[in-house]
C-alpha cells in the first residue's frame, strides 16, 4: 500500500484507514473510492488546520472549518 508509511503513527490512523480503503476500492468500485479519498482528504485539512488553528475540528464539515 502507498500509505504504509503512516500506518504506525497513532494520530495517523483514522487517515491511513481512508487511504487503505480509497485504495483497495480503486478497481473495484471507482466511486466508492472516491468517496474514502475525500474522506481521507478531509481528515488532512483537519490535521493541518489543526497544526495552524490550534483548535481540534474533527467534527466538523469542511464546509464549518472554512466558515469565518
Amino acid at each position: 500500500m502507498v500509505f504504509d508509511f503512516i500506518k504506525d503513527i497513532p494520530e495517523l490512523s483514522r487517515l491511513y484507514r481512508s487511504c487503505c480503503e480509497a485504495e483497495m476500492l480503486l478497481e473495484v468500485s471507482p466511486s466508492l473510492s472516491a468517496t474514502a479519498s475525500r474522506t481521507a482528504m478531509e481528515s488532512i485539512v483537519r490535521l493541518v488546520y489543526y497544526s495552524v488553528v490550534g483548535k481540534a475540528m474533527m467534527s466538523l464539515s469542511l464546509i464549518h472549518i472554512s466558515e469565518p
